[in-house]
């Protein structure tokens, strides 16, 4: 038995054990109370991927049982305001990253909870039968975490020599979404646009003039399809720097969505280039999620933070 077989089987009774413990928790209602005392000033924000539509509608009816589901737009005001006025008692904010093609099976959730999202879109997948890298790396039986902390050239060679893909090669099956599925999504009027790059590199790893192109471009190729202002990116993996974050708003847009784990505070001076969240929930059970809107993961890690 290898060493590292031994170490992964400990992180995953660890991990088993703690998810048993969050759930614990959650079923406690504890987290539902200190969620409302934190809402007197703080919006919490989650970020899904690629949720089951029958998973995500147990979210959704819970979440609108015990929040009040704003638009990002409304969000964003209160933000650039430092006004919570605006907002309902118990704000939520609900983003969806990437783009995936089984988005679009959201949407008799989205409408029979009257629940508005915003997703990011990849700009450069959308319309395409193209892979995204990670997914392919996985299918090919390779982990892509250690590939994210490649300079971007390298990434590259890695993958198309070890993975055998390359940014636009199209495949049977598609991983995204269509224009015509985002044109549906648009037109149940509960579903906001931003931009998620063109082809979801590390932009902290890529070269000024790339890093850019990524950024900027994507705003374009959105904008052109969609026939509107697109105003909010979201950092691929969340990497970001000052570089990327001055990019963001040279390029015109209007906040930077991270993965940073946090709420954002209204009465505070918020960056809104660098909005943090409070989960990315997409496999998390009702107590799970209860557990994570209290803010209690972000607790723990500043504790554990402060005593080391």
């Amino acid at each position: 038995m290898s060493r590292r077989y031994v170490i992964q089987e400990m992180e995953n009774i660890v991990f088993a054990a703690f998810n048993k413990m969050k759930t614990a928790i959650g079923l406690t209602g504890l987290p539902l109370v200190v969620s409302r005392f934190a809402s007197c000033t703080k919006v919490p924000l989650l970020c899904y991927h690629n949720p089951n539509p029958s998973f995500f509608e147990s979210h959704v009816s819970w979440l609108r049982r015990h929040y009040d589901p704003i638009p990002f737009a409304l969000f964003i005001k209160a933000v650039t305001e430092r006004d919570r006025s605006i907002l309902p008692p118990r704000p939520l904010v609900v983003t969806i990253d990437d783009g995936w093609q089984a988005n679009i099976e959201l949407i008799p959730v989205l409408v029979k909870y009257s629940f508005p999202i915003l997703i990011y879109l990849t700009a450069g997948m959308i319309g395409t039968s193209r892979k995204f890298w990670w997914l392919a790396v996985k299918q090919k039986g390779g982990n892509p975490q250690p590939l994210k902390r490649l300079p971007f050239h390298e990434f590259l060679k890695v993958l198309h020599d070890r993975f055998a893909y390359e940014p636009e090669k199209e495949y049977p099956e598609r991983c995204a979404l269509s224009w015509d599925e985002v044109y549906h999504l648009r037109k149940t009027g509960l579903v906001e646009f931003g931009s998620h790059s063109i082809t979801h590199p590390i932009l902290t790893n890529c070269p000024d003039d790339l890093a850019w192109q990524e950024i900027d471009e994507s705003k374009r190729m959105i904008e052109c399809k969609l026939d509107e202002s697109i105003i909010h990116f979201a950092y691929p993996n969340g990497d970001h720097s000052a570089r990327e974050k001055e990019m963001v708003k040279a390029a015109g847009y209007a906040t930077g969505r991270t993965v940073r784990e946090g709420w954002v505070n209204i009465n505070a001076a918020t960056d809104p280039y660098d909005l943090a969240v409070l989960r990315q929930p997409d496999n998390d059970n009702i107590p799970q999620l209860s557990y994570a809107l209290a803010g209690f993961d972000v607790l723990r890690k500043c504790l554990v933070k402060g005593y080391n």
